[in-house]
């Protein structure tokens, strides 16, 4: 699982640089186009994962993994960014930091 919402958060930061760095210039518009919509569905991926059981469970247990972390990063990322980004991205973001326990998040500020 950790693996999956690792590969899922990449996905995010790719679509949040497509948006935001120069070399994004560089990118056809097929480029950009496809880390958006990676980034939106990994978005949606996350949301999922956060609401299933297994996930659920070992955020009230405290035993939130670094990937779940990281992935919040870049979910915060993607709101913060919301002003360059398509808004179905950010909304999707904010969907999935909805789904994540409220102890998790207490773990995760405590982190920064």
């Amino acid at each position: 699982c950790n693996v999956v919402v690792e590969q899922l958060s990449v996905k995010i930061a790719n679509a949040v640089e497509a948006a935001t760095k120069r070399h994004a210039l560089r990118m056809s518009w097929k480029q950009r186009t496809s880390a958006k919509k990676h980034g939106w569905g990994a978005c949606n991926a996350l949301s999922v994962l956060f609401r299933s059981e297994n996930i659920a469970e070992r955020m009230r247990d405290g035993g939130a993994p670094a990937a779940l972390h990281h992935a919040m990063d870049q979910l915060v990322e993607c709101v913060m960014q919301s002003h360059v980004l398509n808004e179905k991205i950010p909304i999707a973001a904010i969907q999935a930091l909805q789904a994540i326990e409220p102890s998790t998040f207490v773990e995760w500020a405590n982190l920064k």
